[in-house]
């Protein structure tokens, strides 16, 4: 119940690229901890690339931890807290790659910037 972090972060919609955004959402769940973990990720509509994700992650006590990533300009990937990596997976937190994916859905477009 509630987010367990104040909500800060260096990600903002306007830093990304103006234009119509599509996304899925994974529901990917540790069967044995009973953890679970939402990922969100997003891209400019009619891309095959990436450019934003959200991840909530649901601990065994109900508590919340929530983190966002956006690429940058050079292809690194940068989270809420400012820290970098080549690749998203690097930023995630390691034991989520063991989750096993129970369920993948779209999700709501969305206008960033000026998408005319």
């Amino acid at each position: 119940m509630f987010v367990h972090e104040v909500l800060e972060t260096k990600n903002t919609k306007q830093q990304l690229q103006s234009g119509t955004y599509e996304g899925t959402c994974s529901l990917y769940v540790d069967l044995e901890t009973k953890i679970n973990c939402l990922l969100m990720e997003y891209g400019i509509k009619a891309s095959d690339i990436v450019s934003a994700a959200e991840i909530i992650i649901t601990n065994a006590q109900g508590e919340h931890f929530f983190r966002d990533f956006m690429k940058m300009p050079d292809d690194s990937w940068r989270d809420s807290y400012g820290k970098r990596a080549d690749t998203l997976a690097e930023l995630l937190p390691p034991e989520i790659m063991s989750f096993q994916l129970v369920e993948r859905f779209p999700l709501e477009e969305q206008i960033v910037g000026d998408a005319s």
